[in-house]
């Protein structure tokens, strides 16, 4: 498992500009989100257009919305990916991270992806968990399958925080 360390640099009513140290003593890289902690500009190059769009507040139990967005990595030549989600906030549940266990609300995603750089497309699902007391996401899961099958999945957990 990668560890890394995300620090805010500069926070305001509609951007958040953070720096991503990986543990394995990588170089440093930047990354932007909106205000709402959706993705503009990832540590791993990508971007977001508009943005993710996965989280949309005020997050309230039963609300549900559609998030829509172009995903492309530069260094990775053409790589491009058009990405539709139905978001539907759940409810309430514990979930417990390295960090300890939070209250969250726990934000379900389920759509397709579509490359237009190549002929791929499948299917998404995404599960975030929002803990108002860290002020962000504590767990995320992501996994997508081609229709052939194949797939991939990632997770993201909460190891420590320090609000500030």
């Amino acid at each position: 498992m990668a560890a890394f360390d995300v620090r805010v640099n500069f926070a305001n009513e509609s951007i958040i500009q953070s720096v991503v140290i990986a543990s394995s003593g990588r170089v440093e890289v930047d990354q932007t989100h909106t205000a709402e902690w959706n993705s503009i500009a990832t540590w791993d190059g990508g971007n977001f257009v508009p943005n993710s769009g996965l989280l949309k507040f005020p997050l309230a139990v039963g609300a549900s919305y559609v998030a829509m967005f172009e995903n492309t990595i530069p260094r990775r030549g053409a790589f491009r990916v058009k990405h539709e989600r139905k978001m539907r906030v759940v409810g309430w549940e514990d979930v417990t991270v390295p960090a300890g266990t939070f209250r969250a609300l726990k934000i379900v995603g389920e759509g397709t992806y579509q490359r237009l750089d190549v002929s791929a497309s499948g299917t998404v699902h995404n599960v975030i968990w929002y803990a108002p007391q860290v002020k962000r996401w504590v767990k995320t899961t992501y996994e997508d399958r081609n229709f052939g099958g194949r797939g991939n999945w990632t997770s993201d957990e909460l190891v420590e925080y320090k609000v500030q």
